[in-house]
Order: C-alpha cells, then structure tokens, then sequence
C-alpha cells in the first residue's frame, strides 16, 4: 500500500517479516557460482512467483539471476534469503530508517536507495516492489566504488524527487 507522505511515496504494511531482518552487509560466506547455480536449480517457476509475492520482489522473471549475481553480497544461502534481505534494505532506506541513507526517485520512476555504511544500492519499481539490492563492486563496474556509483546513478538516472 502507497500513501502520500511530505510529497514522496512512502511504503507502509510491510510484512511482519520486514522486522526479522536489520540490515544487509557482506558476511565473507561466500558460495562459488557453481553452488549458486545449483541452490538456483531447485527453484521452480511456481515457486518464484510466490516468493516473489511473500517477499515483495517485482519481477519474479528476474530474481534468479539477481540471486546468482548479487547473493554474496549478502551471505545469502537461497533466493527467499536473498528477496527478503533486499526487499527489507530498499523499504528501509526509503521509509528514511537507516540514518544517512539516501533514496530519489529517477525519470524512470523507479526508487534508487544508497546506504553510505554499507555501499548498498537498490531499486524499488514505482509501486514499491524491489527490482535489485547490492553492493557495487569496482571490480566489476568499471573501478566506481560505492559513493561514486551512486553519484552516477544520479545523474544518469536523473533526479524528480530526493530525500537530500
């Protein structure tokens, strides 16, 4: 459910499993892409399709390969732990409960959400559902650390609505 808040969209009735999980930060479990691949395996497109609805992920067509891609950043051991960890950090940021976190809202419509502690960055479709959480890594991005990639994001994304 969207409401109207200071101008902004703000996410309320989020599940009770929002509360559960605090933040999401690279743990150093790291698993092999060949054992990601093979947790991903076991996931049938039913079973996409109702995490994706548990876990408020907007495309259940693209959170396999989310998981397989970013599920590192996070620790995280399965698609439903990966969906919850980002979809709990975007509505964090965006709800302003992670103190100097940043969000804004693109030309796109999507939501962009930075966490300066962490390096994290996400994405939220305009109805508030995530489209991806991670941590950008310079290694893989062209050599922007955290900061700089979402100074990018910025600009490239454009800027309608911020919270700084």
């Amino acid at each position: 459910q969207v409401i109207k808040e200071k101008g902004a969209s703000i996410l309320t009735d989020l599940p009770r499993f929002f509360d559960e999980v605090r933040s999401a930060t690279k743990t150093g479990s790291n698993l092999n892409p060949t054992e990601l691949a093979r947790i991903a395996s076991r996931y049938s497109t039913d079973d996409l399709l109702m995490i994706s609805d548990e876990f408020g992920w907007g495309n259940p067509a693209t959170l396999e390969k989310h998981f397989l891609d970013h599920a590192n950043d996070f620790g995280a051991k399965s698609i439903e732990e990966y969906a919850q960890v980002v979809s709990k950090k975007n509505l964090d940021i965006f709800a302003e409960n992670i103190p100097g976190s940043q969000w804004f809202v693109g030309k796109d419509g999507k939501i962009r959400v930075f966490d300066k502690d962490s390096g994290y960055f996400g994405v939220l479709n305009p109805n508030g559902t995530s489209a991806t959480g991670y941590i950008p890594d310079p290694l893989t991005n062209g050599g922007f650390t955290p900061i700089q990639y979402w100074e990018r994001e910025i600009i490239k994304r454009g800027l309608i609505k911020s919270n700084f």
